[in-house]
This record gives C-alpha cells, structure tokens and sequence, in this order.
C-alpha cells in the first residue's frame, strides 16, 4: 500500500513555460528632413524643430501615356462631373449645394489612410496622391504623417491661449505630442480612439485631403480542444487561433456627412479634463462606421498558438485518493494504538477492506466534487478597451495569456507596422483591391483585378477623368438610376455597391 502511495504521487508532478513575447515599434521607418524655427525676438526666442515630408513614388507613368484630347462633352452636364470631383457627387446632394461645396473645398487629390489598433492603443495614418511632376511623370507618392508631425502646430503656435499667446517666444502645443516614440518612428503610441481620429482629421487638414478611412482592428478568438487517451491517462491538445478583421470609419467634411460624429482631445498631455477651450484639439471631420456593401471585413487568421498536456484522468485521480485514505485509515490505528478510544474496530475499522472501502469513497466523492466544479474555458480579451481620457491617452491592455499576446504581436506587425498593400486582407483590398499599386487601373482591368481605391497613374485628375465620370454617369442612367442615386453610382470608389472600384 505504501508503494502504491508513493508510486501515485511521485508521477502526478507537471510543469508548462510560457515566455511572453517582446513588443516591437516601427523605429527606423520615418526619415525625414528637420527644419527649425525661431519664435520671438532676437532678445528672446525659442527654437521649435519639425519634421518635412517623406513623399516616397510607388508608381510612375511616363509622360505622353496618357490622352490628352479635349472633348465638349468635358464642359457639359452636371457641376460636380465637369470639374472631375467625384467625390462630391458621391454625395448626392442637389446643384447648387455642389456649387458651393467645389468654392469651399478646393479638390486635393489627396486620400488619407487610418491604421488603428485599440489592441496595442497604436495608430499608423498614411497619405496617398498622384500628381504630374514638371518632368512630364505622373506619379503615385505616399507619406507618413506622425506625432512629429504635431510640432508644425506647435510651430505655429496653436492650442494657445490669450494669454499665453501674449508671449511671442511661446510655441503653441503640439496635439501629438505625448504619442510620439524615436524620431523615427512614425507610429502614435499609447492613443485612444478619440484621439486616432483627431489625428485622421488633422492629417486630413494638413494634406488638404477630402476624404479619410479609418481601418480600427477587432479581433476574434477560436478555440478547439483535442482529446486522445485512455481511462486514466488523458492526452489533451488544446488550439487557439487568433483572428482579425478591419472596421470602417469614414472622414468627410461635416457639409457632406451631417449625421455623423466628430472628436477632439485636450492638448495638455495626460489632462482628464480641459482647462481651457484654446487647449481643445477637434477632428474638424465627420466620421461615419461604414459596414457591408464593399467596405471589405475579411477577416484573417494572424495566430496559431497550441498547447499538448498529458495528464491522469478524474478517474485516475479518484484511484489516488481511494489509495492514500485508504493507507491513511489502514495506519492511523497503529500509530495511535492505546491512545484513542476508536482504535481497534470501531466505525472506522482496521482491516485493509474496511480501509479500501473509506477510500473507495472518498474517491467517489473527489471525482464527483471534480466533475462539478471543472473550472471555466479560456477567455477572449475584455470589452471596453476604446475607454478614453479626456487628453486622448490610453494605457494599452496587457495581454493575459499565450494567445491573446500572440495575437497583440501579430496586429502589431502586420496592421500598425507593416504596410497597407501587407496590411490585414480587408485594408488591402480597399486601399488596392487585388492589383499590384504599381499598376494602371486600365491594367489592372485588362487583368481582370480590381483596382481599390488608391488613385493611380492614370487616374490622375488632369487627363480624362470628366470624361470617364461622363461615360460612367450615362452608364449608370442607362440602368435606370436617377436623381442622388444615379450622382451615387457614377462616382467611383466606396460609396456603394453599384460603383466599380
């Protein structure tokens, strides 16, 4: 009995590590001219350095590619068509209100990208525009705008108040300024929702962009468990996967998107309340969450984490308890001999059957009390993580197993890090549908890829693009569209299904 005891409890020992993963940041990927500026007098002044632009070509056209024609048909029809703003017929909105909105907002040709990740409470923004050089190229160009980028504000001397504006050597606040990282580095950290779309709406702002997205991380949790083995030995094999999918929001001026909301963050780095309206940094764009149709939400597989334990089965464990009660109730009575009144055979009894009986019980009563009480699944992360301080700063949530870390990493690196054409199959596919971004869109078509909605070479707004909204526009009548919708369905991009990318 002895050795039955000591056999059980020197093979029932287990031991599982886990090491945590270690958190990257995108140093090295912001390179940028620095420029500096004094503010004041000579007497007294303050220097304030900020960052140029890293304009980077990803596609280029070369000069006479396109067609140059001019056709009457360029300056016929509707307002919005003959000046080649798409977007604003994307609106739906009457003549003359299209009319005024053209004055108000002057095309930029300049499209604004927003990659969020409430996961690690980081934001990456992008601008993309195409633009014909004096060299005769058209040419796509992309750049980062950062936290760095905030400094131009500071510059400037915004978010000051009448007070402090009093003093000429004071640089204003940079909005950004508590979410940058190296120099180099061009991702906003430690930032919540609040404050990602104030940055959206300011980098829309400083590129003179019409429209941004927003692409904000949710992430899912599978999990399947595998079981092999016999009665008392189990083999369990436990797999999580970690999925992630995009969801939209949609920046436009408040004139075209009335219904939506807006944002702002509290200059003052850390502040839970604002002390002053000066200080008060807004979006100064609608957002809208934007879902079905073709906004893309594919959803990918980012991490696969699994685990194998084997272990002795509830029955196995019943028979250990069954076999040390009863050793305990078999030796009890000898070791007390002559010192207890129940010793000999009482209600407990000292025979080995009468032993094995007590333990056979309280083995019962272990396996039941087990199978009762078997503990709870393995979690997905918590709720609420878009919970926001008044000055736009969130602590991100701390990953609190394998898994869940595993697929923080894996956001990070592909979502927040990466690029948008390596970026999560949704963000992809709106930014540049299945086709190289270094391709025309008439490539593209003649390769039967969709194009997204990143402009292109040949969709650079001084060749024909009256044109192709007119050819598109008499489409669209043909299938019987009218008025808002017909406007909706000639304008190219996410607007509705009806519209091709």
């Amino acid at each position: 009995m002895r050795a039955l005891a000591r056999f059980f409890l020197s093979i029932f020992i287990a031991t599982t590590l886990i090491s945590p993963m270690k958190a990257t940041a995108a140093v090295g990927q912001f390179n940028a001219t620095w420029f500096n500026m004094r503010l004041g007098t000579p007497a007294n002044w303050t220097e304030v350095t900020y960052p140029g632009d890293n304009w980077q070509s990803i596609a280029e056209l070369e000069p006479g590619v396109l067609p140059d024609t001019f056709d009457v048909r360029m300056i016929q029809g509707e307002r919005w068509i003959t000046v080649g703003r798409e977007e604003l017929g994307a609106a739906g909105l009457d003549s003359k209100r299209l009319s005024d909105l053209v004055k108000a907002f002057p095309a930029g040709h300049v499209m604004v990208f927003g990659r969020y990740s409430p996961q690690t409470a980081q934001l990456r923004v992008n601008a993309v525009k195409v633009e014909k050089g004096i060299d005769g190229k058209i040419r796509v160009m992309i750049s980062d705008f950062t936290p760095h980028h905030g400094e131009r504000w500071r510059a400037s001397r915004n978010y000051l108040t009448q007070q402090e504006l009093a003093d000429p050597a004071r640089p204003g606040y940079n909005p950004f300024a508590q979410f940058r990282g190296d120099t180099t580095d061009p991702v906003f950290h430690n930032i919540n929702l609040s404050g990602a779309l104030v940055a959206v709406g300011h980098a829309m702002q400083y590129t003179r962009s019409f429209v941004g997205m927003l692409a904000v991380t949710e992430p899912r949790f599978e999990q399947e468990v595998r079981k092999s083995g016999g009665a008392l030995r189990k083999k369990v094999t436990t797999i999580v996967r970690g999925y992630a999918k995009p969801r939209w929001y949609v920046a436009l001026p408040k004139e075209l998107q009335p219904r939506g909301f807006t944002a702002q963050i509290c200059v003052i780095p850390r502040a839970t309340s604002c002390d002053a309206i000066e200080h008060v940094a807004p979006a100064g764009v609608s957002f809208e969450p934007w879902t079905g149709g073709n906004m893309p939400e594919m959803e990918d597989l980012l991490s696969v984490w699994s685990q194998t334990k084997t272990s002795w089965s509830v029955l196995a464990f019943a028979v250990l308890t069954a076999v040390l009660v009863g050793f305990a109730a078999y030796v009890t009575p000898t070791l007390f001999a002559g010192s207890a009144t129940w010793v000999g055979t009482g209600a407990l009894g000292t025979s080995v059957t009468d032993a094995a009986l007590i333990g056979a019980a309280a083995g019962g009563i272990y396996g039941a009390g087990t199978i009762i009480d078997r503990g709870g699944s393995w979690t997905s992360p918590q709720d609420g993580m878009f919970g926001a301080t008044d000055s736009g700063w969130m602590d991100p949530a701390t990953p609190g197993s394998e898994p869940e870390r595993m697929l923080t990493e894996a956001i990070r690196a592909r979502h927040v890090n990466g690029t948008m054409e390596g970026g999560l199959t949704g963000v992809r596919e709106l930014y540049a549908g299945n086709c190289p971004i270094g391709w025309t869109s008439d490539q593209c078509k003649a390769a039967g890829y969709r194009s997204g909605i990143a402009p292109r070479t040949d969709t650079w707004a001084a060749m024909n693009t009256v044109r192709w909204l007119r050819d598109n526009y008499e489409r669209c009548k043909s299938l019987g569209y009218t008025g808002a919708e017909l406007q909706r369905c000639a304008a190219p991009g996410p607007y509705n299904a009806a519209a091709p990318y």
